[in-house]
C-alpha cells in the first residue's frame, strides 16, 4: 500500500468522542510545546500557533535499543469538532514511491518518517510521542489497565506463567501488558506491530510533544 492511498483513508476515518486516554492530561487540544525534542526532529515538525483548532501528533513505540517498534500513528485532534482521527501506516507501507517505512526510520529516523508522511500526504506533524516499549507496564499501571480489541488469539509462555489472549476485547494490566507484547510463544498468529500499534494507541495519555 503506498502512503497516497493513506491519505484519503485518514479523510475518511470516522469521528470519535475523545476516549478518556486522549482526553487526560491536557484534554483535545495537545499542549503546543516541541521544546521536549531537539535536533531533526525537532525541525522536522510544522509549529502550530496556541489554540490552532487542527494539530496533528506522530505517536511510535520505541524499543530496548531506541529503534522504532511496528508502525506509527497519526492523531489528529480537532478541538473546534470535539473530535479525534486516528490513521495507523504499518512498517511495510511505502513511502516517497518506493521506500518501506520500516526502512526508512532505520536509515532517516523517525524525523525522515516525518518528512515523507508530510509529502506523501500532505499532512502536517506538529508533535510527537514516544513510548519507551520497556516501560509499558509501568505505563499501563498508572492509567489502572487498558482495553485492547485484540483481532486474533496470542499464545504466551513468559515468567512461568502460561495461557491465551482470546480474542476479542482483552484487559491488559502493567505486567500482562509485557506478555502480550513478548509472548515468547509459538506460532503468534498476530504481528508484532499490530500487538504494538494497539498498546501504543491505547496507552499515550496525551497527546503531546
Amino acid at each position: 500500500m503506498r502512503a497516497t492511498a493513506l491519505g484519503t483513508a485518514l479523510l475518511a476515518l470516522v469521528t470519535l468522542t475523545p476516549t478518556p486516554a486522549f482526553a487526560q492530561g491536557s484534554g483535545v487540544q495537545p499542549r503546543v510545546s516541541n521544546g521536549r525534542v531537539a535536533g531533526p526532529l525537532k525541525r522536522a515538525l510544522t509549529p502550530a500557533p496556541a489554540g490552532a483548532p487542527r494539530q496533528t501528533t506522530l505517536v511510535a513505540g520505541m524499543d530496548s535499543n531506541g529503534h522504532l517498534a511496528g508502525a506509527v500513528i497519526l492523531t489528529r485532534i480537532d478541538s473546534a469538532r470535539h473530535a479525534v482521527e486516528i490513521l495507523t501506516v504499518p512498517s511495510t507501507v511505502l513511502l516517497g514511491g518506493s521506500q518501506r517505512l520500516g526502512d526508512v526510520v532505520r536509515f532517516q529516523g523517525v524525523a525522515g518518517v516525518i518528512g515523507l508522511l508530510e509529502h506523501d500526504l500532505g499532512l502536517p506533524v506538529n508533535h510527537v510521542l514516544l513510548m519507551q516499549l520497556p516501560q509499558a507496564g509501568s505505563i499501563v499501571r498508572s492509567l489502572g489497565g487498558i482495553a485492547i480489541a485484540n483481532p486474533a488469539p496470542v499464545p504466551y509462555d513468559v515468567s512461568g506463567s502460561r495461557g491465551v489472549f482470546p480474542a476479542g476485547r482483552v484487559a491488559l494490566t502493567g505486567r500482562t501488558v509485557q506478555w502480550y507484547l513478548e509472548p515468547n510463544e509459538r506460532p503468534v498468529t498476530i504481528a508484532s506491530d499490530v500487538r504494538t500499534t494497539s498498546i501504543v494507541a491505547r496507552s499515550s495519555p496525551s497527546a503531546s510533544s
